[in-house]
């Protein structure tokens, strides 16, 4: 069974660990194997990674060790507290490294991780594939509020130009005012859901699982002018053991009571289905009794899986609607605030 479990706490991480003073940037590694029992030969992790009270602006970015890349996972301000889910590949050793660019603290879980063979193929160190600011990928200039913005993906930044599926974090850069942003697959209708939401002039990141549209492409659309970055970090091929429908699909608002009660979510547990709605099969889950259902992924796309499970989970007990509240987090917020 694999157990999730908070990996490490990194306190003012501008210090180095021997207690000598170093400025920003710092690189960290950090182990990942043998811990909360993922094997020797997983080749990538899934990690929800906080930053809290860092002393000024700047950003996060982990990676499989060597080069950093151009590439980002997480944009804070001075005293904020910013989680993020990132899915990264390993190093030969088993090493992911984290590099900030402000003193802060850190705080990293482990939500599952990537065994040897999989269908999913993290790339060796993230790809930004679009950025408005630069004009990679797209035109230079900011893309306007109820647009969309085609961008190629499938043959370029590392993902073959048959990959199915892509995993990257997107980002939107100082909005002109409150919005959010949608990622889907190219080719098909703007869904009624949003990849992150945003207040003007923020920097708001947000991992996203999507379909490869037509062309290989993928879509973003923003209901108020704002720049956009996004870097790839994974993709599979086929269909077999990871599975992305063709639109995202919103399966919970407590606003309007669609998934559950109409009513805000206090500080108790609240079940929601997920297996057998909005195209997720009933069986969306590895067929074993040790292996808990996927965590559908931040943009209502489904992962599921079969015989050679693509992505393994953590979990906490057999049961998924009796289990102990976790000591980790997925996002953090402050009254009022919108976390995506």
């Amino acid at each position: 069974m694999v157990t999730c479990a908070s990996v490490i706490q990194i306190t003012a991480v501008s210090a180095a660990p021997s207690g000598g003073a170093l400025p920003p940037p710092l690189m960290l590694v950090l182990h990942v194997t043998d811990r909360s029992d993922v094997p020797d030969d997983a080749i990538g992790a899934a990690l929800n990674v906080t930053v809290t009270e860092p002393m000024a602006p700047g950003f996060l970015t982990v990676f499989p060790c060597g080069a950093r890349p151009l590439a980002s996972n997480v944009n804070y301000v001075a005293g904020q507290t910013v989680p993020n889910f990132v899915v990264t590949g390993l190093d030969v050793d088993g090493d992911v490294c984290i590099e900030v660019i402000a003193t802060t603290d850190v705080i990293v879980d482990i939500a599952g991780y990537i065994p040897a063979g999989s269908s999913i193929v993290p790339l060796t160190a993230p790809q930004r594939f679009v950025d408005t600011r630069e004009g990679v990928g797209a035109p230079k200039s900011r893309v306007a509020g109820g647009t969309v913005l085609e961008v190629q993906l499938a043959g370029g930044s590392g993902v073959p130009v048959d990959a199915t599926t892509v995993v990257f974090n997107a980002t939107a850069v100082h909005p002109v005012g409150a919005g959010f942003l949608t990622v889907f697959p190219c080719g098909q209708s703007i869904p009624e859901t949003s990849t992150l939401n945003f207040t003007g002039g923020a920097i708001v990141p947000n991992l996203v699982v999507s379909a490869v549209g037509v062309g290989g492409k993928v879509c973003f659309y923003s209901n108020v002018e704002t720049d956009i970055v996004a870097d790839v970090a994974a993709f599979a091929v086929g269909r077999d053991g990871i599975a992305t429908l063709d639109r995202p699909l919103r399966i919970v608002d407590t606003r309007i009571g669609l998934g559950g009660p109409l009513a805000q979510v206090g500080a108790v547990n609240r079940v929601v289905q997920v297996g057998g709605t909005a195209g997720s099969p009933a069986d969306a889950q590895r067929r074993s009794s040790t292996s808990p259902p996927p965590p559908r992924p931040t943009t209502a796309t489904s992962l599921h899986s079969r015989a050679a499970a693509p992505f393994r989970w953590c979990r906490t007990s057999t049961s998924e609607r009796t289990r102990t509240s976790p000591t980790w987090q997925s996002c953090n917020w402050r009254p009022t605030e919108r976390c995506a």
